[in-house]
């Protein structure tokens, strides 16, 4: 028991740190809603869950219309974590109208990212105080922390949870639970999480022998997801892709050594204070920032310079080591997982370019043909987070195996060198101050008591997301799913562009026609006040502007 209790005590201690650090500790607190509301992603993850939650129940699960409306969408292209988000909306009757899981959700990950990680030392049977440290090098992971601006993918312990079941599998019914769990909670989590995880829970099933339950195993894991994103509404008619944009996202070669990692909108910045970044050949690659740390990087030279030196002084031990190795890997199909990773990581690498490298790029005819096939997934540089989480669990298992006695002492160094060089990345507060929205702010309140009294919100021109500054659509619309009222702006991943410009062009021309729905609040900008004056003069409609935009009430 005290093997189980004492470790998570550590991984609370080092998440706490962490979350501090760049979010703030009170913001875990499910009330606390204003630090949500900042530029960029994090407001689409809330609003989704804001919209979402007053959305009557229907099929699928997920669907809801109200931002950006027309056009229908689901609360996993909102990235608002379907398993909590539908979760949560079964007790939506008795939440606040103030409320939100992402802080937790956060925090959670951090200490289960420990302590799967910590699971999986144990199971390589090193010593606890070992595998403790350890676990806290993976919660120190720069590409983990890097991800806070997006949380639904900072659940990196389900890649660590695949990694675990893979060293702990005997063949028994509890391996068919734990990979199945596994793709299930991937899959209510986030699709890119889910489409790494499945192939590789899939490759530790394959290790059974019988054919036959093989066979089914790997049909039901197939299509276990797709009837999970069936009701979460990810192939409904609205879940276009981005064709023009697939493998612009991905990694090069160089992001396990380069620091250049981006925080809002492709802003880029170092995550070393002692490495310099390389720059990367397109800002769009920071989707494949993965850099390991100079703890780790240390760690990794540290074990090549003994393997090489013990290999020179005795070379016939080391190939007879490296034939025990491959033996055990071909052993009851282990290199079908090994096979996967190779796979999922040649994929992270592909961009239009084709392949890229440093600063250069290879072009391959074929890779061209492959990306456009490949739908919606057009992040690809994430892929290569599963060779990364395997490249630090080797590093770190392999210094217990050269050093034995003298480990805790250099994991120690070791861990003290990786935190004190992301120290710039975890210092980095994920806000900006200039842009916070308050929801207790005097214009906040002006806001809130204009929209309760209208039944829909029209923004003009409609289908946008900033207006007088980024992201200013996000008052509007906090207050247009406070009151359970639809938005014509907002910011979704996925909806279909066609219907919203068709909305807005109808609502265009009815307001060149004086044609207004007298339930409708009609908000414009400065650019277009001549519009509003004249629609007022015409339709008796008040015209009123407040902090810069002009409205018809």
């Amino acid at each position: 028991m005290k093997l189980q209790i004492k470790p998570i005590y550590c991984f609370i201690v080092v998440g706490i740190i962490i979350f501090h650090y760049k979010i703030g500790i009170m913001n875990v607190i499910p009330t606390n809603v204003e630090w949500l509301l900042q530029a960029s992603d994090w407001p689409q993850h809330q609003l989704g869950w804001e919209f979402f939650r007053r959305t009557p129940w229907n099929w699928p699960l997920g669907e809801f219309s109200n931002l950006l409306y027309p056009v229908d969408t689901n609360i996993g292209f909102t990235d608002s974590i379907p398993l909590l988000a539908i979760s949560f909306k079964l007790f939506n009757l008795v939440l606040p109208d103030f409320f939100q899981y992402i802080g937790l959700w956060l925090f959670l990950n951090l200490v289960l990212q420990g302590y799967l990680a910590f699971l999986i030392f144990r199971k390589l049977k090193l010593p606890t105080n070992y595998a403790i440290i350890a676990g806290i090098f993976l919660q120190l992971t720069p590409a983990l922390i890097a991800r806070f601006n997006h949380p639904a993918l900072t659940a990196h312990w389900l890649i660590l949870l695949t990694i675990y079941n893979y060293l702990s599998f005997e063949g028994k019914k509890k391996d068919i639970y734990l990979n199945f769990l596994s793709i299930i909670l991937s899959s209510l989590i986030h699709p890119y999480l889910a489409i790494m995880i499945i192939p590789l829970s899939l490759a530790n099933l394959w290790r059974f022998q019988s054919w036959p339950k093989i066979i089914i195993l790997t049909i039901i894991g197939l299509v276990t997801p797709i009837i999970l994103w069936a009701g979460i509404g990810y192939f409904v008619d609205y879940s276009i892709g981005d064709p023009q944009n697939l493998g612009y996202y991905s990694t090069s070669l160089q992001s396990f050594f380069n620091p250049e990692y981006a925080i809002w909108d492709n802003h880029l910045k170092d995550a070393s204070l002692w490495l310099d970044s390389r720059e990367i050949r397109y800002p769009s690659q920071y989707e494949g920032f993965a850099y390991l740390g100079l703890g780790v990087l240390s760690g990794i030279i540290l074990t090549i310079v003994i393997l090489l030196i013990k290999a020179l002084i005795n070379t016939k031990e080391s190939l007879l080591t490296i034939k025990t190795v491959s033996e055990s890997l071909l052993k009851e199909r282990k290199i079908v997982f090994i096979i996967c990773i190779i796979l999922i990581s040649l994929y992270s690498i592909m961009h239009k370019d084709n392949v890229t490298y440093l600063e250069q790029y290879t072009y391959i005819p074929i890779i061209d043909m492959f990306l456009e096939k490949s739908g919606v997934i057009r992040a690809n540089g994430r892929f290569i987070w599963p060779l990364m989480y395997i490249v630090i669990i080797i590093t770190l298992y392999s210094i217990q195996k050269i050093f034995n006695k003298h480990t805790l002492y250099i994991l120690t160094i070791l861990a003290l060198i990786q935190i004190i060089d992301i120290t710039p990345l975890i210092k980095e507060r994920l806000f900006r101050d200039q842009e916070f929205v308050s929801i207790k702010s005097e214009s906040s309140i002006f806001w809130q008591n204009t929209i309760k009294d209208y039944k829909e919100v029209n923004i003009y021109p409609g289908g946008q997301r900033s207006y007088n500054k980024a992201d200013d659509y996000i008052i509007f619309a906090f207050w247009a799913a406070q009151n359970n009222i639809p938005i014509n702006a907002g910011y979704l991943s996925r909806y279909d562009i066609e219907i919203s410009r068709k909305f807005n062009l109808e609502l265009e021309q009815n307001l060149n026609n004086y044609n207004l729905d007298k339930n409708s609040l009609y908000i414009t900008t400065k650019d277009y006040q001549p519009l509003f004056q004249n629609i007022s003069q015409n339709t008796g409609r008040e015209l009123v502007e407040y902090d810069n935009y002009y409205i018809l009430r």
